[in-house]
């Protein structure tokens, strides 16, 4: 009867610590932020995951610190695999400087899961129809915001500003905010 109840409270422990680790982020006993598999705010994964649907996705939400730790282990699995030539490179611009180069193309392909990808590009990938859909969508409330944006892309309905005005540029607060209403109804 002892034994039968230890083992329902090391079950209960385990969940316990199942459900914590799954949690949304929060820090870690470390400080640091928690880095998870899937994100809430990602595109579900289908029943086939290749290795471009393993890569971590960088929420729009995301801090600049929780950006960074995203790049910096994409960043060190480029160092073991392929030397310390790759460590203080910036992640964006790391493949375009080595991309190509068939010497760097096996250390590439072996960290290719653990390159971030941002949520944006992700559903570009996955789902070119949601995709256009939500360009239409954020299209429509930059435009509302009275920036000066270009026409849509006809394929994938992308856009950019035309010109650069009182409200600020992509980054501002304005185009932020409607990229966080667009995005938030595709979930």
């Amino acid at each position: 009867m002892i034994g039968e109840g230890l083992r329902w409270a090391a079950l209960g422990v385990a969940v316990v610590g199942l459900v914590a680790g799954c949690s949304s982020g929060d820090d870690d006993a470390g400080g640091g932020k928690v880095a998870t598999l899937a994100s809430a705010d990602g595109p579900k994964p289908s029943a086939s995951v290749g290795v471009d649907d393993q890569r971590p996705v960088i929420r729009l939400d995301a801090t600049e610190a929780e950006r960074e730790q995203l790049w910096h282990m994409w960043e060190a699995c480029l160092v073991k695999e392929g030397g310390s030539e790759f460590r203080g490179q910036k992640g964006v611009y790391l493949e375009k400087l080595h991309g190509e180069d068939p010497t760097y193309k096996p250390v590439f392909a072996k960290c290719a899961a653990k390159e971030p990808e941002d949520y944006v590009s992700r559903l570009e990938r996955t789902d070119p129809a949601a995709s256009k859909d939500a360009w239409h969508r954020l299209y429509l409330c930059v435009k509302g915001k009275v920036y000066k944006v270009n026409s849509p892309e006809p394929d994938t309905g992308a856009f950019g500003l035309s010109e650069i005005g009182p409200q600020g540029d992509w980054g501002s607060r304005g185009i932020k905010d409607c990229e966080k209403q667009v995005y938030a109804q595709g979930k």
